[in-house]
């Protein structure tokens, strides 16, 4: 959500009707970090509807290609409606979490050895978003929005081990079209007995990547929704999400050398990016650390755990 432009369901309901021809019976807006994104149910006189009921329409800024709402420009998607909710709005017990860690990285490892069989040169998708793996260290004059100073200097020694791990280790690292965002607002899950991946969504800001990058990122995020759930124990929620990866999609030296690194640094990232949010957005504080509520929680545990036997655990027998 970026609360700098809000569009309305008005203008939404006109633009659904213009411009694709479905007259909706409802509109709600859903979860969306730097998008916005509405839920529509479709009335039974839309032509669009004649195969689907339900439709997410979804609003990007951009200054190219886009449409006119609310007096801004925007790209706008109309994607048909995939049954389940983002990762980061279930309920989970532990015994979820610990299934779900599994089938998680199951399905990356799938998600990145498709990918890497691609038959089409990605190799011009370079990519210059902050939020790419190896631009963490772009979030370091934004540690200033960080008001605990013992945690501010926990994240700078993080940032400065990625510094001189990861970022000399680029060229040997084993590149991909990465998603660079499968985190727990863009896994789509679905319980029915238990709960299931049932899809991945925006793909936007995919580009040239990393492997490891793409795993670190998901790896993060999955932790910070596990921590949120009782008896939350970081090596075993880690460990079984990669080493399911691990056996679709083994991991090599460099990049079992780097993964720790990518995976602390993105839990930075998405606590320094709450904090700035919030001190320009105070009124939304609560929507802004839904990400990155458990941050300061995860980074101390890895203090605690130690490098060195939270990778032994990760990597042994794979």
């Amino acid at each position: 959500m970026d609360t700098d432009y809000q569009i309305p369901v008005n203008e939404v309901q006109r633009i659904l009707i213009n411009d694709f021809d479905i007259f909706p019976k409802s509109i709600h807006q859903q979860y969306g970090f730097l998008c916005q994104n509405f839920i529509v149910a479709a009335g039974k006189d839309a032509m669009a509807a004649a195969c689907h009921e339900k439709f997410i329409i979804k609003f990007v800024r951009n200054d190219d290609r886009s449409i006119c709402a609310n007096g801004r420009e925007y790209v706008v998607q109309l994607l048909t409606f995939l049954e389940g909710v983002v990762l980061v709005e279930a309920i989970l017990t532990k015994h979820d979490m610990e299934t779900l860690a599994s089938k998680i990285g199951r399905f990356v490892g799938r998600v990145h050895a498709s990918l890497l069989s691609l038959q089409y040169d990605v190799s011009n998708l370079i990519g210059g978003n902050d939020y790419h793996a190896e631009n963490a260290l772009c979030f370091r004059n934004k540690l200033r929005y960080v008001k605990d100073e013992e945690l501010k200097k926990l994240m700078e020694k993080y940032l400065d081990s990625f510094e001189i791990n990861f970022i000399p280790r680029l060229q040997s690292l084993r590149r991909v079209f990465a998603h660079c965002d499968i985190s727990n607002g863009n896994l789509i899950v679905n319980k029915r007995n238990e709960w299931e991946i049932v899809g991945l969504i925006d793909f936007e800001d995919s580009y040239h990547g990393y492997v490891v990058g793409d795993l670190g990122i998901c790896i993060a995020y999955l932790l910070l929704q596990a921590a949120g759930t009782p008896e939350f124990d970081l090596t075993d929620i880690s460990t079984r999400a990669i080493k399911e990866y691990s056996h679709v999609l083994p991991l090599d030296t460099d990049e079992k050398a780097v993964l720790y690194d990518v995976v602390v640094s993105r839990v930075v990232v998405s606590y320094v990016t709450a904090c700035e949010k919030v001190y320009f957005d105070p009124e939304n504080e609560e929507f802004w650390r839904r990400q990155s509520l458990h941050a300061p929680i995860i980074l101390k545990k890895f203090i605690q755990l130690g490098r060195k036997d939270l990778e032994q655990a990760w990597f042994q027998q794979i």
